[in-house]
């Protein structure tokens, strides 16, 4: 060995505030520079796993000059326990709450969504006239079916005035299920876009279903990786960006597509190269390509925000 060093790095510095919020209105963690003035907000909503949300890029936004909360939906305590009839009011009401902080700069904020949470955070800024950006994270370009306590179809994910709004059911044909009983018994992960392409080939057409992106009144940016394997990604990036071409949007709209890249697009420069054995599912993608797709991403994510956050929207 010809050398070594020790490298400390930290998701923020001592000047980042961090609170955790839970009571009747809302559950998550919202964190903001400490320093007395006014930041643009961001509202975070994570994926399927539930519970606390994306924490980790809540506090890196904060230390990047953001008022951030990663909003709890379900899997927290005092909240629905699965993702089934999630109320998109709640959503809306976190974004006006935060417009009403003194750590939060303007009249509107942006959105960030990373899978499931790309689905209400892309609604929400359609039905909302306080977002002015979205970023989406391995995004959908439709309403997908909930999930059950174990895993399985579980009806509505998201409701608005107590009806449940349009959505594609996941149908598990018995190809799926011999394919995923063979690779439990060899102790293989499951590769699971193929059974989202399957559901969306057995629905026809989708319109009911798609989520109104056009109706969004500031740019998006959507960041997918080609290899995704939990879910088609990448193709429904496309999606979305074909319908907001078809309809004209009025917004610089971006859609990163990463070679060698599968589900996930981790902002924090994380090492990238691992064990994963033991995953129920695969991620995909390369510990190479994931580590350019961060290298990339994590900084036109910032400045995407920023300048929405310094231009506004009309």
């Amino acid at each position: 060995m010809v050398g070594s060093a020790i490298i400390e790095r930290r998701y923020s510095n001592a000047g980042i505030k961090c609170t955790p919020l839970k009571d009747a209105a809302l559950h998550g963690i919202l964190c903001f520079p400490d320093d007395g003035k006014k930041h643009p907000g961001v509202l975070v909503i994570g994926g399927s796993k539930g519970g606390v949300g994306l924490p980790d890029v809540t506090v890196l936004l904060a230390a990047h000059g953001f008022t951030a909360l990663s909003l709890s939906y379900f899997g927290d305590s005092g909240q629905p326990a699965t993702l089934q009839n999630i109320p998109l009011e709640y959503f809306k009401g976190a974004a006006d709450w935060m417009l009403t902080l003194p750590e939060t700069r303007s009249r509107r904020i942006a959105l960030f969504g990373v899978s499931r949470g790309t689905e209400v955070a892309l609604q929400v800024a359609a039905m909302s006239s306080v977002i002015d950006a979205v970023v989406a994270r391995s995004p959908s370009f439709v309403r997908w079916e909930g999930i059950s306590a174990h895993g399985f179809p579980g009806g509505p994910a998201w409701i608005l005035s107590g009806k449940p709004l349009p959505y594609i059911p996941n149908r598990v044909p018995f190809w799926f299920w011999t394919q995923y009983f063979w690779d439990s018994a060899i102790s293989e992960p499951m590769r699971q876009t193929p059974l989202f392409l399957y559901d969306l080939s057995i629905f026809g057409a989708t319109d009911s279903a798609e989520i109104p992106v056009e109706n969004i009144h500031g740019p998006i940016l959507l960041l997918s990786g080609k290899d995704d394997q939990i879910w088609p990604g990448d193709m429904m990036a496309d999606k979305l960006m074909d319908r907001l071409k078809q309809h004209g949007h009025a917004y610089h709209d971006v859609h990163l597509s990463y070679d060698q890249v599968g589900h996930s697009i981790p902002c924090e420069y994380l090492p990238t190269a691992g064990d994963f054995s033991g995953l129920r599912l695969v991620i995909r993608g390369t510990a190479e390509g994931v580590a350019k797709a961060q290298r990339d991403s994590w900084p036109r994510i910032l400045g995407f925000l920023t300048q929405a956050a310094s231009t506004g929207s009309p």
